[in-house]
């Protein structure tokens, strides 16, 4: 079957099993009947309750919400590869600023390592590709030039992953509510995710993005033997132990 026609028949396949969660969350609303701006805070907490109290005879034992309506092992992946994109960028960031010939330890580094950090997706890549020239010194100029074409590549994942309202089904399939804009601000043009997430696309972005991760890593490494550890000084605070 083509990979085209699998995927539809899946979400086909999932929207039907998932009926069930999307009858519990029906329920839920109806219940607590969405208050309006006036509401007293009264009647918002009694809401809650009838919320809280449904869900927990539709999932007894479930600490939260989300919990009952995603399976655990879902959520626990879904922050690891958060927080592995996360790091990522941060390294990305890191990286082209120490290409610069920056060092970490010059007062200059962090306001322009910061600088880099806030930058949209969009222009990160540019950066990245910029510094594809200065990294032929250390023979990664082509890593470098892939690792923006991959970011770029699976920025939408990481977009979904992040921004997208995933339901879980009786079957293992996800759904998820995300939506992109393949048009302009002006003349939108609005598209839904339509495919079914399964367990085996969660682990190939999960070992994907580990993979990309480590490449960066030994990038910044090649640059210096101990520059990994000095970026880990100057980015990470100082903070307060909490008493």
């Amino acid at each position: 079957m083509p990979q085209a026609c699998f995927q539809q028949d899946a979400a086909r396949r999932c929207c039907r099993a998932g009926g069930v969660m999307e009858e519990i969350q029906v329920q839920m609303w109806v219940a607590t009947k969405p208050y309006s701006s006036n509401s007293s805070s009264g009647q918002t907490s009694r809401h809650a309750r009838k919320s809280r109290q449904l869900m927990n005879s539709f999932f007894p034992g479930k600490g939260t919400a989300i919990e009952g309506l995603l399976p655990p092992e879902f959520v626990y992946d879904l922050g690891v590869y958060l927080q592995t994109c996360a790091h990522i960028e941060l390294l990305a960031s890191a990286l082209t600023v120490c290409l610069r010939g920056l060092e970490p330890e010059q007062d200059d580094w962090f306001n322009e390592y910061c600088r880099v950090r806030k930058l949209s997706t969009k222009e990160l890549i540019k950066e990245l590709r910029k510094s594809s020239e200065p990294a032929k010194k250390f023979g990664f100029s082509d890593d470098l030039s892939a690792l923006a074409d991959w970011i770029e590549r699976f920025v939408q994942n990481r977009h979904m992953a992040a921004h997208g309202a995933f339901f879980g089904s009786p079957n293992g399939f996800l759904r998820v509510d995300y939506v992109t804009n393949t048009g302009s601000r002006k003349n939108p043009n609005y598209r839904r995710a339509t495919s079914a997430v399964t367990q085996e696309n969660i682990d190939e972005a999960l070992i994907d993005a580990n993979r990309i991760y480590y490449i960066v890593l030994g990038m910044i490494g090649n640059i210096q033997e101990d520059l990994p550890i000095r970026l880990h000084r100057a980015i990470v605070p100082i903070v307060e132990h909490p008493t």
